[in-house]
């Protein structure tokens, strides 16, 4: 009725030969909102869609903001017994009595009040189909701080349904592969950097057993930490030891990538709390050592979540230069820029496959889920399950056999690990990490983090329901997670280091 065209088969859709095509695509002037109530009333699973007509008519009046229509309605009194229609049948009473007024007895004021109730429905829908704005929903308030201890929410993961997929699975590319040499990058920095002329180093007392070479002791981590007053980039060893203080950003940074060789980092900056959308943040590239910090040449304000492609060309990332947050690839070798994810949704936090032909990203259709892209935006399907969950901080194996990602409902946000094997795509049969039954099952668990030989993973943790640090844990089910940081500050976002220079 909105649009003119009739919905894409369900039939087709459910075994992936069609897709629904989004309202707002046929007619944009449809609001955000009623769209998307809309949209989730047409999904294909069952367990996808409105789970009774109550919820429905919720989501539409808030889409409408008629709040005031879910305010109860008085009933009037039952007609008088000289009512001039009493031989009418009682239940034609009804409908008369819950729109108010006392019953008339000419046929003209029957047909004035049907006029009246016909004129209210189709005000109500032109207000739903014309609303001209749209109102993202809030982040919720645990983001920016500490949470209360709470017991941990249980998944709630439903399968659905799957479009077919054209690409291919790319493998991991050889180290010659590889282009390891990443381009210097000469504009100059627009703000004040404080010089760190004697890095700060702590030791950290963490005991960490001895792991496989490059996933333990031998590697490295960057990771943020408000410990200064400031949020800043710091990197340590992987047995907690060697803590250092890279940036000195009188705004702060935070968001560390490396570069493939390991030999730079991309960072954001201003960063002055953790946050989902940075809106006034711009992409750096420094040296390994947190020196010569240069903005990104087509970098603008609201540009974050950078992330370096494997051969070291490309830098992906979030912005909201157009408005909605989208994924850019900026291509270092002829300095063009390019929007992969120009839909109406907010796509962010993008993460390359090994092969550098796809990337997991973030896509918001009223909850955040998993989605794929090629590296040219044709190629685009969701990953991971529906529901009514965030799921964020996608990363790729390094053979490219699985992603890994966090869950977590809004409220409480008490995010657990994920990890959904790539054959396995859109089957909603995700594995939990850690295992139930483990010591540190129930644990919140954001922003995983690969070591270069896969036996370990590195996140940002609070167990105590209060101090945020940052721990590594081995796939192996029997062992726990060991605590790296113990300072009280904020720290999170900690990024294992390539294996190329990782020593």
């Amino acid at each position: 009725a909105l649009t003119g065209v009739i919905p894409e088969d369900g039939l087709a859709r459910a075994t992936g030969k069609a897709q629904l095509t989004p309202l707002r695509q046929i007619q944009p002037k449809i609001d955000r909102r009623l769209a998307a109530v809309i949209e989730k009333s047409l999904e294909v699973e069952p367990e996808d869609r409105f789970q009774s007509a109550a919820d429905l008519k919720v989501a539409l009046i808030e889409a409408g903001n008629l709040s005031q229509l879910t305010q109860q309605r008085p009933l009037v009194s039952p007609p008088p017994p000289d009512y001039d229609e009493e031989k009418v049948a009682p239940a034609k009473a009804v409908p008369e009595a819950l729109y108010g007024g006392a019953p008339k007895s000419s046929k003209r004021r029957r047909a004035q009040r049907r006029a009246w109730v016909l004129g209210s429905i189709l005000t109500i829908l032109l207000v739903l189909a014309g609303s001209a704005y749209y109102l993202q929903p809030p982040i919720p308030a645990s983001w920016l701080g500490w949470l209360p201890q709470q017991p941990f929410p249980s998944p709630s993961i439903s399968p659905s349904a799957m479009p077919s997929v054209s690409s291919t699975v790319v493998l991991l590319p050889t180290e010659t592969e590889i282009v390891q040499n990443t381009p210097v990058i000469t504009p100059e920095a627009s703000q004040t950097l404080l010089p760190v002329s004697s890095p700060v180093i702590i030791k950290s007392t963490a005991t960490v057993p001895q792991p496989v070479p490059l996933g333990g002791a031998d590697g490295e981590i960057a990771f943020v930490s408000k410990r200064t007053g400031t949020m800043q980039i710091w990197t340590m060893k992987s047995d907690g030891t060697q803590q250092r203080q890279l940036t000195n950003l009188t705004q702060g940074a935070c968001q560390p990538h490396w570069s493939p060789d390991g030999k730079q980092l991309a960072i954001i900056s201003p960063c002055y709390k953790k946050d989902l959308i940075y809106t006034d943040s711009k992409i750096y590239i420094l040296n390994a050592d947190g020196s010569n910090p240069k903005p990104l040449p087509v970098g603008q304000e609201g540009d974050f979540d950078p992330a370096w492609s494997p051969d070291g060309k490309r830098l992906a990332f979030s912005s909201i230069r157009t408005g909605v947050p989208h994924i850019f690839v900026y291509n270092f070798e002829d300095n063009s820029l390019s929007e992969l994810s120009d839909t109406r949704f907010s796509d962010i936090q993008p993460a390359w496959s090994p092969g550098g032909k796809q990337l997991a990203i973030s896509r918001k259709n009223l909850y955040y889920h998993i989605w794929i892209i090629s590296d040219l935006g044709q190629t685009q399907f969701q990953y991971s399950s529906s529901g009514d969950v965030n799921d964020l901080w996608p990363v790729w194996s390094h053979d490219n056999q699985f992603i890994m990602y966090g869950r977590s409902r809004e409220n409480p946000f008490l995010p657990w690990l994920l990890k959904l094997n790539y054959e396995d795509r859109g089957s909603g049969r995700e594995e939990r990490i850690p295992n139930a039954g483990t010591a540190d099952f129930g644990r919140p668990i954001a922003a995983a983090s690969l070591s270069p030989d896969q036996q370990w993973f590195a996140y940002e943790g609070w167990p105590d329901g209060n101090n945020h640090d940052i721990y590594i844990k081995s796939f192996n089910v029997e062992e726990s997670a060991i605590r790296l940081t113990t300072d009280p500050e904020l720290d999170f976002s900690p990024v294992w280091k390539p294996a190329a220079l990782s020593n």
